[in-house]
């Protein structure tokens, strides 16, 4: 299979993706990421294995998340992208995370949040912090939650971003009392709710 052929499936299975069709787009990322590994193709084997992270997580399965993750920031790194590899951190950290290994995920989403920075992107550290304030309002930490939802916040309206502008207001008026009794913004995260990208 050509370099051509094996990034038209790569774009194929993206379509399979947006359309709900897991299973198809799965498939078509393992058979395409293992074509362009022949072919020497590293760019596309790492970004076969992000959007396959990022669908293992919406299926709650972070196990299988966290793995793809890892090889994406591996080869992400190595080809020296560093949006990629942070998208990639991100993944690896919400993985950690759901599979309840919350100081992990804090130190990744950490990572990722500082390159971002670097990168001068303007909504992805924000994103990053609504996903750490949700742990640390788990953790009952209460007060830096909160600040760190309302920098968001302010992020977001900058920016213009709706949908995180929606969940960050939510956790800062939101107040959580044990892990138990979480946020159902909080647990459709943890869950697997889609957000966007």
């Amino acid at each position: 299979m050509s370099v051509l052929v094996a990034q038209s499936d790569y774009n194929i299975s993206s379509l399979y993706y947006f359309q709900g069709d897991h299973t198809r787009a799965i498939e078509m990322l393992r058979a395409t990421r293992d074509e362009c590994r022949k072919a020497n193709d590293d760019y596309h084997v790492a970004l076969c294995q992000l959007d396959l992270s990022e669908i293992y997580l919406e299926l709650n399965q972070s196990r299988e998340a966290a793995e793809m993750a890892d090889q994406a920031v591996s080869d992400f790194q190595r080809l020296g992208l560093v949006y990629e590899t942070g998208k990639s951190l991100a993944n690896l950290a919400l993985a950690n995370w759901r599979q309840g290994r919350d100081r992990p995920a804090l130190g990744l989403f950490r990572k990722a949040r500082n390159m971002f920075v670097k990168e001068r992107n303007r909504v992805w550290p924000s994103r990053i912090d609504i996903y750490r304030a949700i742990i640390l309002i788990e953790q009952g930490q209460y007060a830096e939650g909160r600040r760190l939802c309302h920098s968001a916040l302010r992020a977001f309206r900058s920016a213009r971003v709706a949908y995180s502008l929606i969940q960050s207001h939510l956790l800062t008026h939101s107040s959580v009392p044990s892990r138990a009794q979480a946020h159902p913004g909080a647990q459709a995260l943890r869950g697997g709710a889609k957000t966007p990208a």
